[in-house]
């Protein structure tokens, strides 16, 4: 039980930068998690983009066994991630994973917090189009 619960909660971080860090992982699964009103292409082709655009676009018609539709969904999270969340800067992300059965996939942001490398493995629930942050590394 305590492999789920890591899995599905965001444990939290005992040193100094904790407070810091707990903010930045909430913040990703509300970036994530929320829709933006804007379509793929309307959101990977707009320069300026603001408040109203929070979140990333509608992805549910993604199929995730598409080479093409996996760079789509890792554009879409790298940009939302590098406009919305600005304690990150050279945000990467990588498809890494994706398990059919469990209808699942793995994800890989690598970004610089404070001159500090962090890494957050992300976990997508096909099934409920929900991003669940896996781990991080700091």
């Amino acid at each position: 039980m305590s492999y789920l619960n890591s899995l599905f909660y965001i444990s939290p971080i005992e040193d100094q930068k904790g407070s810091d860090f707990n903010s930045i992982t909430r913040n990703i699964y509300n970036i994530l998690n929320t829709r933006s009103s804007l379509s793929v292409s309307e959101f990977l082709e707009n320069q300026i983009l603001n408040t109203l655009h929070f979140g990333v676009p509608s992805f549910s018609h993604f199929a995730m066994d598409s080479e093409n539709d996996r760079d789509l969904l890792c554009q879409i999270v790298q940009k939302s991630l590098r406009i919305f969340e600005n304690r990150l800067s050279y945000v990467d992300v990588e498809f890494s994973l994706y398990d059919r059965l469990k209808k699942e996939a793995k994800l890989s942001i690598n970004a610089v917090y404070q001159k500090g490398n962090v890494k957050v493995n992300l976990l997508l629930r096909v099934a409920l189009w929900e991003f669940i942050i896996n781990d991080w590394q700091v």
